[in-house]
């Protein structure tokens, strides 16, 4: 099975893409934790960040996020659900921007 790309996973390269605020491909604690801070998740951070730091590096590749993401629902439900909802959100702003470009053309 070949590595999920943002192609194969549109969902969550929505969330990743907007938590890497650095844009180096990974998300590190303080990414993670800033954004969870953000969506009124804090609480959950650092075992979200267990969940889904698979090597223990640090750092949460995007195939480790989307590996990690079903473990979410079993480790902090409410946290998973409310990424979810952020995801969607993020996918239908994106579809909207689409739209508006393709309007101006």
């Amino acid at each position: 099975m070949s590595d999920p790309t943002k192609e194969s996973h549109p969902r969550q390269w929505a969330v990743f893409s907007q938590i890497d605020a650095n844009g180096d491909g990974s998300l590190s604690t303080q990414e993670f934790h800033s954004a969870l801070e953000a969506m009124g998740e804090e609480g959950f951070a650092y075992k979200m960040i267990e969940a889904m730091d698979a090597d223990g590096d640090g750092e949460i590749t995007f195939v480790e996020f989307v590996a990690g993401f079903d473990k979410l629902y079993e480790t902090v439900p409410d946290s998973a659900y409310a990424i979810e909802d952020e995801a969607e959100r993020l996918e239908e702003a994106a579809k909207e921007d689409i739209v508006e470009d393709i309007q101006r053309e």
